[in-house]
């Protein structure tokens, strides 16, 4: 690049960054207050000439109590807003048996990094800020340093002699160290996805425009220290300085103070000059346009330029026409970039509330250590009248002078302490925290449907809150695929805690063709109360509309639905079973059907095998595999008790059933026996008695 078009870049550079502080100001100043609030600094005066925060005088018997209620209530929503990460579905690309089990693979892969880029703790910092100052953003992008560490030996082209033919010709061989004679090697990482979570100071939007969405270029602010900037960037090594507290932005210093941090940290070391200390790269980010197709980004730092490109850093930016930044306000006006925050609402009650109390502690004071009325004739000086006991006061008396006296205070009202009660309810009020919000009953309220009814309404107050969110994570999970599909080029393995806590570990192959729509289960992002969702279930669950209450298996999901703990400990031994058949469904997918095992709990593993018999997994199996996979449930089937005790029964009604079939046949045939013989007697008597009447008419 020639230095002409560089100095146009930087002097575009400058005169945008200028014009979206000014703009920002306003903005800054309420972040600054609603941040020291928050902390607890809440006797700062705002100076509009010098424009930073400052701390007015006061006399030393003024008193300043910080009764801080603004922490324990934004404690209260960031409890409600970020206790949980939301569900996150992905829709299959087609309706194939294959990309329906691409879309649970990516499901898995989300959740992989979201374990990776500890999002929990993310989204409580970016939900805190968004509580805070009303807007905070997630930057999508990848971080070539992270990701799995690869170690590769290096080869090279050499000429060798072959070993039959004796010539000489090229073959793939080692790389040797020329020192050492020992074979060299890669090491690198693969490289992950990565979500930077991003405070209102670090991101800078065009002028004038009244949505995030709408601004066509914005400037990223990366606090980095200088010696990772110079490794990143070589070639500017020499032009690479730190920074110190002359460098930094008024508001960034007095941030810095708020949170307890010196702007002077940002310096360097004495005698590592240009090598320790911190540097801040801004990035500028420009939307497709007719003379840019791509977009284009830059970074610079301290004015020298680092890096240009004619195009967005990723694809999936030019693709979806975005700037990789996603912006989430807590309640979205339309009609400016920061969204509203109750914190703002609520600083006018704290002041009032710190005013209170600090004026009842100084009429106190004032009570038990009052003014004095005493005439300059008496000779008292101002230090001799204290809080000793027994002391002893001796004025000069005068004639017709008063003797020095107190000067009598009022009491304070009783109103006053009903008024602190009253402004903290409203404060309450203004972050919708109730008495149900706290687990708390409110008076006069005794039935439970009522509570319900006022934890519920109490609840979706948050709906606008954590709709927003979610609408915002779906495009935020769609934009970490896009990446994955651009960025991912080895096998990776993913690693997630499945159901029941168990460790999954899946190897996850990236194409241009993996799913990228997901869309969040509405409300999941949100703490719902436990104990009514206990009760609703534990309630249908006696009416019987999950099952019979009875049934062992029903009681388990039951459990689980509800989220009570130790159900690991209650159903230890089904939940073992549960988990070896899991392992055996992995198996059966690689080809390898196994014996059952005599201790297997039969009821748990046939319930598993026959919702595995119901998946896509199952029907994509050879039908070799599958005849074993049901001979093998068979086998389990035969082994429970019921059927034993069937098979038995079944067994002894066939003996009974041979028994009497013997019996009757005995019976038959002692029958036909017994008329044999009749016959047969009959027959011998009758040729008895012919023979008896022929010997007869013989002698006759």
């Amino acid at each position: 690049m020639d230095n002409i078009k560089k100095a146009e870049i930087l002097k575009f550079h400058e005169e945008f960054k200028s014009a979206g502080l000014i703009s920002r100001r306003p903005h800054e100043k309420q972040w600054l207050i609603n941040m020291a609030f928050l902390l607890g600094e809440q006797w700062l005066s705002w100076s509009n000439t010098q424009w930073m925060m400052y701390r007015p005088p006061a006399p030393t018997w003024r008193i300043r109590l910080v009764i801080n209620k603004i922490f324990p209530n934004v404690l209260d929503i960031l409890s409600k807003l970020a206790s949980k990460l939301a569900e996150k579905k992905v829709i299959p690309s087609k309706i194939e048996d294959r990309s329906m089990e691409t879309a649970k693979l990516c499901e898995k892969l989300l959740k992989h990094l979201d374990r990776e880029n500890e999002a929990l703790l993310e989204n409580q910092k970016l939900t805190l800020w968004r509580i805070v100052y009303g807007l905070a953003y997630k930057d999508v992008g990848w971080d070539a340093t992270r990701g799995q560490n690869i170690t590769e030996p290096k080869t090279e082209e050499r000429e060798v002699p072959n070993v039959e033919t004796g010539l000489m010709e090229n073959q793939t061989v080692l790389k040797l160290n020329a020192k050492t004679g020992e074979p060299e090697e890669y090491d690198f990482n693969l490289g992950e996805v990565i979500t930077d979570i991003k405070n209102p100071f670090e991101v800078i939007w065009e002028p004038g425009v009244k949505r995030f969405r709408d601004s066509h270029r914005i400037m990223v602010l990366y606090r980095k220290t200088v010696e990772s900037v110079k490794e990143q960037y070589p070639d500017h090594a020499d032009e690479i300085k730190s920074e110190g507290a002359a460098s930094m932005s008024a508001i960034e210093s007095q941030l810095m103070r708020i949170l307890g941090q010196h702007p002077q940290d940002g310096g360097s070391v004495p005698g590592q000059e240009g090598i320790s200390g911190y540097c801040t790269v801004e990035e500028m980010r420009e939307l497709p346009s007719k003379k840019y197709k791509k977009g284009r980004f830059w970074r610079v730092t301290g004015g020298t330029l680092l890096k240009h490109e004619e195009s967005l850093p990723y694809k999936f930016m030019v693709k979806e026409n975005n700037l990789g930044m996603m912006e989430y306000p807590y309640i979205d006006t339309g009609e400016k970039v920061p969204g509203e925050t109750p914190v703002t609402q609520a600083i006018p009650l704290q002041l009032q509330i710190n005013k209170t109390a600090s004026q009842l502690v100084e009429i106190r004071n004032l009570m038990g250590k009052p003014k004095w009325v005493a005439y300059r004739e008496s000779a008292i000086a101002k230090t001799a009248i204290t809080s000793e006991p027994g002391e002893v006061i001796e004025p000069t008396y005068v004639p017709n002078v008063p003797e020095p006296h107190p000067v009598q205070m009022p009491s304070p009202g009783s109103y006053i302490p009903k008024m602190q009660d009253t402004m903290t309810v409203q404060l309450q009020d203004i972050f919708s925290i109730h008495e149900v919000t706290k687990g708390q009953t409110p008076p006069r309220i005794k039935s439970g449907v009522a509570i319900r009814a006022l934890q519920e309404a109490d609840e979706r107050v948050y709906g606008p809150v954590y709709t927003s969110f979610e609408k915002r994570e779906e495009i935020v999970a769609k934009w970490q695929l896009m990446l994955v599909a651009e960025k991912y080029r080895e096998p990776r393995i993913i690693k997630i805690i499945g159901e029941n806590n168990e460790v999954e570990v899946e190897e996850f192959v990236a194409n241009a063709d993996i799913p990228t729509d997901v869309f969040i289960v509405a409300a999941s992002s949100f703490t719902q109360s436990r104990v009514a969702k206990q009760e609703l279930i534990f309630s249908m669950f006696e009416r019987g509309f999950f099952g019979d209450p009875a049934d062992e298996s029903v009681r388990q999901r039951i459990l689980k639905l509800a989220e009570v703990g130790m159900i690991e400990m209650v159903y230890q031994e089904a939940m073992i079973d549960e988990n070896e058949s899991r392992r055996e469904e992995r198996l059966w997918t690689k080809g390898n059907v196994g014996m059952i095992a005599s201790w297997d709990n039969h009821q748990v593993h046939i319930a598993r095998h026959n919702m595995f018999r119901k998946s896509d997994k199952y029907r994509k199996l050879h039908p070799t595999i599958q005849k074993e996979i049901d001979a093998h449930i068979n086998i389990h089937t035969t082994q429970l008790p019921e059927t034993s005790m069937r098979e038995q029964q079944e067994e002894m009604a066939e003996k009974q059933e041979v028994m009497m079939a013997e019996g009757v046949k005995a019976t038959k045939q002692k029958a036909d026996d017994d008329r044999a013989k009749t016959a047969h007697d009959m027959l011998i008597s009758e040729q008895g008695l012919e023979k008896k009447e022929g010997e007869k008419k013989g002698k006759s």
